[in-house]
Protein backbone atom coordinates (compact mmCIF):
# COMPACT_ATOMS: atom_id res chain seq x y z
CA UNK A 1 0.00 0.00 0.00
CA UNK A 2 1.41 3.45 -0.91
CA UNK A 3 2.96 5.31 2.00
CA UNK A 4 3.62 2.23 4.09
CA UNK A 5 7.11 1.17 5.15
CA UNK A 6 6.85 -1.83 2.84
CA UNK A 7 6.14 0.51 -0.08
CA UNK A 8 9.12 2.68 0.87
CA UNK A 9 11.42 -0.35 0.95
CA UNK A 10 10.06 -1.50 -2.41
CA UNK A 11 10.76 1.93 -3.92
CA UNK A 12 14.29 1.77 -2.56
CA UNK A 13 14.70 -1.68 -4.07
CA UNK A 14 13.64 -0.30 -7.45
CA UNK A 15 16.17 2.51 -7.26
CA UNK A 16 18.87 0.09 -6.09
CA UNK A 17 18.35 -2.05 -9.19
CA UNK A 18 17.87 0.61 -11.86
CA UNK A 19 20.54 2.39 -13.86
CA UNK A 20 18.09 5.19 -14.76
CA UNK A 21 15.80 6.07 -11.89
CA UNK A 22 13.37 8.99 -11.67
CA UNK A 23 13.61 11.80 -14.19
CA UNK A 24 15.88 14.60 -13.11
CA UNK A 25 15.93 18.35 -13.52
CA UNK A 26 18.21 18.67 -16.54
CA UNK A 27 17.80 17.18 -20.04
CA UNK A 28 20.72 14.77 -19.57
CA UNK A 29 18.97 13.19 -16.57
CA UNK A 30 15.72 12.17 -18.25
CA UNK A 31 15.28 8.65 -19.71
CA UNK A 32 17.20 7.05 -21.32
CA UNK A 33 19.88 8.91 -19.35
CA UNK A 34 18.72 9.09 -15.77
CA UNK A 35 19.79 10.20 -12.35
CA UNK A 36 21.25 6.88 -11.17
CA UNK A 37 23.96 6.59 -13.82
CA UNK A 38 25.18 7.95 -17.12
CA UNK A 39 22.75 6.60 -19.73
CA UNK A 40 21.90 3.62 -17.55
CA UNK A 41 25.31 1.96 -17.66
CA UNK A 42 25.53 1.17 -13.94
CA UNK A 43 23.50 0.60 -10.80
CA UNK A 44 23.94 -0.26 -7.13
CA UNK A 45 22.96 -3.80 -8.11
CA UNK A 46 25.89 -3.97 -10.54
CA UNK A 47 28.39 -4.31 -7.69
CA UNK A 48 25.93 -5.54 -5.05
CA UNK A 49 23.71 -8.19 -6.69
CA UNK A 50 20.72 -8.79 -4.42
CA UNK A 51 22.39 -6.39 -2.00
CA UNK A 52 25.39 -8.69 -1.56
CA UNK A 53 28.81 -8.50 -3.27
CA UNK A 54 30.27 -9.14 -6.72
CA UNK A 55 33.58 -10.51 -5.38
CA UNK A 56 35.60 -7.81 -7.16
CA UNK A 57 38.36 -5.60 -5.78
CA UNK A 58 37.85 -2.13 -7.27
CA UNK A 59 40.28 0.78 -7.34
CA UNK A 60 38.78 3.74 -5.46
CA UNK A 61 40.09 7.05 -4.12
CA UNK A 62 40.87 5.22 -0.85
CA UNK A 63 42.84 2.50 -2.65
CA UNK A 64 42.00 -1.09 -3.66
CA UNK A 65 38.69 -1.97 -2.07
CA UNK A 66 36.94 -5.32 -2.03
CA UNK A 67 33.18 -4.96 -2.49
CA UNK A 68 31.43 -5.19 0.89
CA UNK A 69 28.26 -7.24 1.12
CA UNK A 70 25.40 -5.08 2.38
CA UNK A 71 23.33 -7.49 4.46
CA UNK A 72 25.34 -6.40 7.51
CA UNK A 73 25.08 -2.64 6.95
CA UNK A 74 22.34 -2.59 9.58
CA UNK A 75 21.83 -4.98 12.48
CA UNK A 76 18.91 -7.42 12.33
CA UNK A 77 16.73 -6.99 14.23
CA UNK A 78 17.10 -3.32 15.02
CA UNK A 79 17.29 -2.37 18.70
CA UNK A 80 14.21 -1.36 20.63
CA UNK A 81 13.78 2.37 20.24
CA UNK A 82 15.23 2.59 16.73
CA UNK A 83 13.58 5.47 14.88
CA UNK A 84 12.91 6.43 11.27
CA UNK A 85 12.60 9.81 9.62
CA UNK A 86 9.51 10.95 7.72
CA UNK A 87 10.83 9.25 4.57
CA UNK A 88 11.20 5.87 6.27
CA UNK A 89 14.99 5.98 6.57
CA UNK A 90 16.73 4.83 9.76
CA UNK A 91 17.94 7.60 12.05
CA UNK A 92 21.31 7.33 13.77
CA UNK A 93 22.39 6.50 16.38
CA UNK A 94 19.07 5.01 17.55
CA UNK A 95 19.25 2.62 14.61
CA UNK A 96 22.16 0.18 14.60
CA UNK A 97 24.30 0.80 11.51
CA UNK A 98 27.97 0.03 11.03
CA UNK A 99 30.42 2.72 9.97
CA UNK A 100 30.80 2.52 6.20
CA UNK A 101 33.60 1.60 3.82
CA UNK A 102 36.90 -0.06 4.65
CA UNK A 103 38.50 3.22 5.68
CA UNK A 104 35.51 4.51 7.69
CA UNK A 105 35.06 7.46 5.36
CA UNK A 106 31.25 7.49 5.51
CA UNK A 107 28.72 7.45 8.31
CA UNK A 108 25.43 7.42 6.35
CA UNK A 109 24.10 5.26 3.54
CA UNK A 110 22.99 8.51 1.91
CA UNK A 111 26.67 9.47 1.49
CA UNK A 112 26.70 7.03 -1.43
CA UNK A 113 25.03 9.77 -3.43
CA UNK A 114 28.67 10.46 -4.24
CA UNK A 115 29.01 7.03 -5.86
CA UNK A 116 25.91 7.65 -7.95
CA UNK A 117 27.51 10.84 -9.22
CA UNK A 118 31.23 10.10 -9.37
CA UNK A 119 31.29 6.36 -10.11
CA UNK A 120 28.10 5.79 -12.09
CA UNK A 121 28.03 9.27 -13.61
CA UNK A 122 24.43 10.00 -12.72
CA UNK A 123 22.94 13.35 -11.77
CA UNK A 124 22.16 11.95 -8.35
CA UNK A 125 19.08 12.09 -6.17
CA UNK A 126 19.90 15.15 -4.06
CA UNK A 127 18.69 18.17 -6.02
CA UNK A 128 18.79 21.01 -3.49
CA UNK A 129 21.78 22.61 -5.21
CA UNK A 130 23.99 22.32 -2.14
CA UNK A 131 27.27 20.43 -1.90
CA UNK A 132 27.25 16.73 -1.10
CA UNK A 133 30.16 15.57 1.06
CA UNK A 134 31.18 12.70 3.30
CA UNK A 135 30.98 13.17 7.06
CA UNK A 136 31.16 16.94 7.61
CA UNK A 137 29.86 19.62 7.67
CA UNK A 138 26.33 18.41 6.82
CA UNK A 139 24.38 15.17 7.09
CA UNK A 140 22.83 13.75 3.92
CA UNK A 141 19.92 11.89 5.53
CA UNK A 142 16.65 13.68 4.79
CA UNK A 143 17.93 15.69 1.82
CA UNK A 144 16.16 13.45 -0.71
CA UNK A 145 13.11 11.30 -0.09
CA UNK A 146 14.21 9.01 -2.92
CA UNK A 147 17.70 8.59 -1.47
CA UNK A 148 16.18 7.84 1.91
CA UNK A 149 14.20 4.98 0.37
CA UNK A 150 17.51 3.45 -0.70
CA UNK A 151 18.66 3.51 2.91
CA UNK A 152 15.36 1.91 3.95
CA UNK A 153 15.84 -0.89 1.43
CA UNK A 154 19.38 -1.57 2.63
CA UNK A 155 18.18 -1.61 6.23
CA UNK A 156 15.10 -3.77 5.79
CA UNK A 157 15.13 -5.40 2.36
CA UNK A 158 18.38 -7.39 2.19
CA UNK A 159 18.67 -10.89 3.63
CA UNK A 160 21.85 -12.64 4.71
CA UNK A 161 22.67 -15.85 2.82
CA UNK A 162 21.95 -19.05 4.75
CA UNK A 163 25.05 -21.01 5.71
CA UNK A 164 25.33 -24.54 4.28
CA UNK A 165 26.64 -25.53 7.73
CA UNK A 166 23.54 -24.36 9.60
CA UNK A 167 22.61 -26.91 12.25
CA UNK A 168 25.96 -28.72 12.18
CA UNK A 169 28.28 -29.06 15.18
CA UNK A 170 30.79 -26.20 15.14
CA UNK A 171 31.18 -25.95 18.90
CA UNK A 172 34.96 -26.47 18.85
CA UNK A 173 35.46 -23.56 16.47
CA UNK A 174 33.08 -21.38 18.45
CA UNK A 175 35.09 -22.05 21.62
CA UNK A 176 38.33 -21.20 19.81
CA UNK A 177 36.75 -17.97 18.54
CA UNK A 178 35.90 -17.01 22.11
CA UNK A 179 39.28 -18.04 23.52
CA UNK A 180 41.07 -15.89 20.93
CA UNK A 181 38.76 -13.00 21.89
CA UNK A 182 37.77 -12.53 18.27
CA UNK A 183 34.56 -11.00 19.61
CA UNK A 184 36.50 -7.92 20.74
CA UNK A 185 36.28 -6.83 17.10
CA UNK A 186 33.71 -9.24 15.67
CA UNK A 187 31.13 -9.32 18.45
CA UNK A 188 27.79 -7.63 18.90
CA UNK A 189 24.50 -7.69 17.05
CA UNK A 190 26.11 -7.19 13.64
CA UNK A 191 29.22 -9.38 14.14
CA UNK A 192 31.38 -6.25 14.19
CA UNK A 193 32.28 -3.65 16.79
CA UNK A 194 31.81 -0.96 14.15
CA UNK A 195 28.70 1.10 14.87
CA UNK A 196 27.79 4.75 14.29
CA UNK A 197 27.28 5.98 17.84
CA UNK A 198 26.67 9.65 17.09
CA UNK A 199 24.11 11.73 15.21
CA UNK A 200 25.57 12.67 11.80
CA UNK A 201 27.43 14.79 11.03
CA UNK A 202 30.24 13.88 13.43
CA UNK A 203 30.93 16.53 16.03
CA UNK A 204 33.99 18.72 16.35
CA UNK A 205 35.54 16.35 18.89
CA UNK A 206 35.25 13.28 16.65
CA UNK A 207 38.79 12.53 15.36
CA UNK A 208 38.98 12.58 11.56
CA UNK A 209 42.27 12.12 9.71
CA UNK A 210 42.45 12.16 5.93
CA UNK A 211 38.67 11.90 5.78
CA UNK A 212 38.70 8.77 7.97
CA UNK A 213 36.85 8.29 11.26
CA UNK A 214 39.99 7.10 13.03
CA UNK A 215 38.19 5.92 16.17
CA UNK A 216 36.82 3.04 14.09
CA UNK A 217 40.09 1.99 12.45
CA UNK A 218 42.16 -0.95 13.71
CA UNK A 219 45.57 -1.99 12.34
CA UNK A 220 45.77 -5.79 12.37
CA UNK A 221 48.66 -6.46 10.00
CA UNK A 222 46.62 -6.61 6.80
CA UNK A 223 48.04 -3.50 5.09
CA UNK A 224 51.21 -3.76 3.01
CA UNK A 225 52.24 -0.33 1.77
CA UNK A 226 54.71 -1.94 -0.67
CA UNK A 227 52.03 -3.93 -2.52
CA UNK A 228 51.83 -2.97 -6.18
CA UNK A 229 48.18 -1.91 -6.01
CA UNK A 230 48.17 0.06 -2.75
CA UNK A 231 47.58 3.47 -4.29
CA UNK A 232 44.64 5.83 -4.59
CA UNK A 233 42.71 5.90 -7.85
CA UNK A 234 42.32 9.56 -8.79
CA UNK A 235 41.05 9.45 -12.34
CA UNK A 236 42.67 10.32 -15.63
CA UNK A 237 44.12 13.56 -14.25
CA UNK A 238 46.23 11.70 -11.68
CA UNK A 239 49.65 13.34 -11.76
CA UNK A 240 51.46 11.13 -9.25
CA UNK A 241 50.96 7.94 -7.31
CA UNK A 242 49.47 8.59 -3.88
CA UNK A 243 49.63 5.90 -1.21
CA UNK A 244 46.33 4.23 -0.35
CA UNK A 245 44.59 4.59 2.98
CA UNK A 246 45.42 1.74 5.33
CA UNK A 247 48.33 2.76 7.53
CA UNK A 248 45.87 3.75 10.28
CA UNK A 249 44.02 0.45 10.02
CA UNK A 250 40.63 -0.58 8.72
CA UNK A 251 36.98 -0.49 9.69
CA UNK A 252 36.10 -3.89 11.16
CA UNK A 253 34.06 -5.96 8.67
CA UNK A 254 31.09 -8.01 9.76
CA UNK A 255 31.30 -11.82 9.87
CA UNK A 256 27.62 -12.26 9.04
CA UNK A 257 27.43 -14.86 6.23
CA UNK A 258 31.17 -14.47 5.74
CA UNK A 259 31.24 -17.86 3.99
CA UNK A 260 29.71 -16.14 0.95
CA UNK A 261 32.10 -13.20 0.85
CA UNK A 262 35.37 -14.40 -0.69
CA UNK A 263 37.88 -13.01 -1.40
CA UNK A 264 38.59 -11.29 1.90
CA UNK A 265 40.32 -8.25 3.41
CA UNK A 266 40.24 -4.71 2.04
CA UNK A 267 42.25 -5.59 -1.06
CA UNK A 268 40.88 -9.06 -1.69
CA UNK A 269 44.30 -10.49 -0.85
CA UNK A 270 42.85 -13.28 1.29
CA UNK A 271 41.45 -15.77 -1.17
CA UNK A 272 40.06 -17.98 1.60
CA UNK A 273 39.32 -17.73 5.32
CA UNK A 274 42.27 -20.06 5.82
CA UNK A 275 44.46 -17.42 4.15
CA UNK A 276 43.10 -14.73 6.47
CA UNK A 277 44.00 -16.78 9.54
CA UNK A 278 47.59 -17.27 8.35
CA UNK A 279 48.23 -13.68 9.50
CA UNK A 280 49.51 -14.03 13.07
CA UNK A 281 49.04 -10.34 13.89
CA UNK A 282 45.41 -10.51 12.81
CA UNK A 283 44.53 -13.76 14.55
CA UNK A 284 46.16 -12.63 17.82
CA UNK A 285 44.70 -9.10 17.82
CA UNK A 286 42.18 -9.97 20.52
CA UNK A 287 44.72 -11.48 22.91
CA UNK A 288 47.36 -8.76 23.00
CA UNK A 289 49.60 -10.64 20.57
CA UNK A 290 49.36 -14.05 22.24
CA UNK A 291 48.84 -16.57 19.43
CA UNK A 292 46.22 -19.06 20.59
CA UNK A 293 45.63 -20.27 17.02
CA UNK A 294 49.06 -21.56 16.06
CA UNK A 295 47.68 -25.07 15.48
CA UNK A 296 46.54 -25.67 11.87
CA UNK A 297 43.83 -28.04 13.11
CA UNK A 298 42.50 -25.37 15.46
CA UNK A 299 42.40 -22.89 12.61
CA UNK A 300 40.46 -25.37 10.49
CA UNK A 301 37.95 -25.76 13.30
CA UNK A 302 37.65 -21.99 13.59
CA UNK A 303 37.14 -21.65 9.84
CA UNK A 304 34.34 -24.19 10.06
CA UNK A 305 32.65 -22.06 12.70
CA UNK A 306 33.14 -18.89 10.66
CA UNK A 307 31.55 -20.58 7.65
CA UNK A 308 28.54 -21.47 9.80
CA UNK A 309 27.71 -17.89 10.78
CA UNK A 310 24.44 -16.58 9.41
CA UNK A 311 21.41 -14.72 10.71
CA UNK A 312 20.44 -17.64 12.98
CA UNK A 313 23.82 -17.92 14.74
CA UNK A 314 23.94 -16.82 18.36
CA UNK A 315 26.05 -13.67 18.62
CA UNK A 316 28.78 -12.80 21.10
CA UNK A 317 27.45 -9.78 23.07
Amino acid sequence: MPGTQDAIVLRGHELFNTGIGPAGTVPESTPPAGRMSNFGWGSCYGCHPDGLADGVTWMFPDGPRQTISMESTFAHPQPAGATLNANGAPLLPSSHQRVLNWSAVRDEVQDFELNIRAVSGGQGLITDGQAVVNLTPTANTGRSAELDTLAAYIAFGIRAPVSPLRGQDVSQGRSLFSAANCQSCHGGADWTSSRVDFTPPPGALEPITGGQLTRFLFPVGTFDSTAFNEFKAQGTAQAAIVAANGALGFNVPSLLSVFAGAPYLHSGSGQTLEDVLENVTHRSAGTGGVDTLSSPSDRQALVRFLKSIDAQTAIFP
